[in-house]
């Protein structure tokens, strides 16, 4: 299934690039920060009705391998749009994956000790 998934994303990027370049894009524009940045965007826009259209198993996994994987960063960003929403479960969930940042923070933070 992760593969699946995968593979519809890699294909919105190279659709996103298609539709960009068939647009004027040049090879410098695709050098450029502020480009990487909207075709992500636009991915993420387009990914996301994916998602919605995923069985709630497929969405679990979705969202379990994101956390397994996420930076502390990415953590407190989504913990952040969390608390945005004004509602008790988000903000717990906010909580929740702040605590996991800092553990992951902890956990890093001692392996680079070890390794020094």
């Amino acid at each position: 299934m992760k593969d699946a998934i995968a593979e519809k994303i890699r294909a919105l990027f190279r659709a996103e690039f298609a539709r960009m370049a068939a647009r004027g894009a040049t090879g410098a524009d695709m050098q450029e920060e502020a480009y990487a940045q909207m075709i992500a965007q636009n991915v993420a826009r387009r990914s996301w009705g994916v998602f919605l259209q995923m069985s709630e198993e497929d969405r679990l996994e979705v969202w379990r391998d994101f956390i397994q994987n996420a930076s502390a960063n990415e953590l407190r960003d989504l913990a952040a749009k969390l608390r945005a929403q004004h509602s008790h479960d988000a903000a717990d969930a906010a909580y929740d994956l702040e605590r996991l940042a800092d553990l992951r923070e902890y956990a890093n933070a001692v392996r680079l000790e070890r390794c020094t």
